[in-house]
């Protein structure tokens, strides 16, 4: 039996699979770029939360500390891109970035359970991560005692509209990816096996 029909359907398939992997980049990008404003917001109406609800420590701080807050909060707002990408945009939490013999490798994954509510305790992890600036600056600035107060740590509530719904959308194109794979991985047994009777019909 001839198994170059076999390389012509992984070929079709590899193609959509690129094609999907795109798809799921440009999700992402939003999906960053909605995180970049959520965190930034976060911080600037965190910082002057704690500056308002503890009116002895503000007080006791006076104008020079203040300013002194202000100019390291902004030094932190200006690099939120940097900081959620570099805690965010990681090859572990996004299934597009694998390389071709990891997604078969996870691909049961797929089906045991949904993906990405298989991962998303992750996520949230990495989520929560990006705010490790903020919780350094309160400490510096005595408006926290310790880093497990953890009444300000990034919760599933904190996440916009435009977050949530660009994650669906990842989520949705994830598990296109997944039933590509399959397809993929059920033809390259079927070209194995049919591989290994020619040669025992040749022998």
């Amino acid at each position: 039996m001839d198994t170059e029909n076999y390389d012509e359907k992984i070929a079709k398939l590899m193609v959509d699979v690129d094609l999907t992997r795109e798809k799921m980049s440009e999700i992402l990008d939003n999906f960053l770029s909605a995180t970049e404003i959520t965190v930034y917001d976060y911080y600037k109406k965190t910082v002057k939360n704690q500056v308002t609800s503890k009116p002895d420590i503000t007080k006791n701080h006076g104008k020079k500390v203040l300013g002194e807050l202000k100019s390291d909060c902004r030094k932190i707002l200006d690099n939120i891109p940097e900081i959620v990408k570099e805690k965010i945009d990681i090859e572990k939490l996004w299934s597009h970035k694998w390389p071709m013999e990891k997604l078969e490798t996870k691909n049961k994954e797929y089906y045991r359970e949904s993906h990405y509510d298989f991962r998303q305790p992750k996520i949230d992890a990495n989520l929560r991560d990006t705010l490790d600036n903020l919780i350094d600056l309160l400490l510096k600035y005595d408006y926290l005692e310790n880093k497990d107060s953890r009444y300000n740590y990034f919760l599933h509530v904190d996440c916009t509209e435009d977050m949530k719904r660009y994650f669906k959308e990842y989520k949705k194109m994830d598990s296109e990816l997944a039933r590509l794979v399959s397809k993929i991985i059920d033809l390259k047994n079927a070209k194995a096996k049919t591989e290994a009777e020619n040669l025992w019909d040749e022998s």
